[in-house]
């Protein structure tokens, strides 16, 4: 990881602090203070591109806005089994395509109970078998999920380095921390692709894998959106800060700023935890803020990745200056 070069020990410790707070100066307010030089090497983002009417740094809610050909093979078939050397198993009518489309992996085989035109069109450009299967078997495969008639052997889900989701750029980067219901994690993942991110990043334990029902979840999006692994979930965030980014917790609590007074039009990384623990003490204390969601009925929190939508799209529509 890069060393935070040119921190003072003041700063460091800021970082620390808890999240939606600032230790410092009485009335700085509580929030970040800085420029996008300290973190891009001068390219952050000027004050010009303030959001119009955003109070400004230190002001209630604000953000500073200077920083920043396949062969169709008729009868039984081969034994069917989820599993091969090199991978697994998607089902679902949109995993399917989607990993044919995506050509991000490889796709061995295609078990067809069906008869999709649009499948078998997408096997033959890739030079994939399809296999005509009884529904039967796929219903074996699927272990009770819903293959709408069709599955395809695949290669291993090609999680992508670190480096490559924090490359750079105005797009966030979606941070999960104990996200272990793989429904949910396919959910934000959908989410994720409709919106726009860099990536996601989740950690190597405590955390759903991307398997075939976070693909079914996804319906597809997971073959096109970059995720990465990674050991520890602290060290990641120091290093994406270091980056450019801006790290901000969702959760409500003491100094949570409402999504909708938050600038989020730059780079930032938005950390999501469990619905049941939600983010951890040393993560939490990583972020620079914290971000909420305000709710006005009688439950108290939404779904984790519904919470994930609505903050991955106001991050779209504030770039896109709608």
């Amino acid at each position: 990881m890069p060393t935070r070069a040119g921190r003072s020990r003041t700063r460091r410790k800021a970082r620390c602090s808890v999240v939606g707070r600032r230790r410092g100066k009485k009335g700085s307010g509580g929030r970040p203070s800085g420029s996008p030089s300290d973190r891009r090497g001068g390219q952050g983002r000027s004050a010009s591109r303030r959001r119009e009417g955003r109070p400004p740094a230190g002001g209630k809610g604000g953000r500073p806005a200077e920083r920043r050909t396949g062969r169709i093979a008729r009868g039984d078939g081969p034994a069917l089994s989820a599993e091969n050397d090199a991978g697994g198993l998607v089902y679902g009518v949109r995993p399917v395509v989607e990993a044919l489309r995506s050509r991000r992996r490889e796709v061995f085989e295609v078990l067809d109970a069906s008869g999709g035109e649009e499948i078998g069109r997408l096997a033959r450009e890739r030079g994939v078998r399809v296999t005509q299967v009884g529904r039967d078997g796929l219903d074996s495969l699927a272990g009770g999920g819903v293959h709408q008639g069709v599955a395809a052997r695949v290669g291993g889900y090609p999680y992508v380095s670190f480096q490559e989701v924090v490359s750079g750029g105005t797009l966030p980067v979606v941070v999960l921390d104990g996200v272990t219901d793989p429904h949910n994690l396919g959910a934000i993942l959908r989410v994720a692709d409709g919106a726009g991110v860099s990536g996601v990043v989740i950690p190597k334990d405590r955390s759903a894998e991307v398997n075939a029902t976070v693909a079914k979840a996804s319906a597809g999006a997971s073959e096109h959106v970059r995720v990465t692994r990674v050991t520890n979930l602290r060290r990641a965030l120091d290093e994406i800060k270091e980056r450019g980014y801006w790290v901000f917790a969702a959760e409500d609590g003491e100094g949570s700023t409402p999504y909708t007074e938050l600038d989020l039009g730059g780079p930032v990384a938005l950390v999501l935890g469990s619905e049941g623990r939600g983010i951890r003490r040393l993560v939490r204390e990583g972020c620079d803020g914290a971000v909420s969601v305000p709710m006005g009925g009688e439950v108290a929190s939404l779904n984790v990745s519904v919470a994930a939508a609505v903050l991955l799209f106001e991050a779209r529509r504030q770039r896109e200056g709608r």
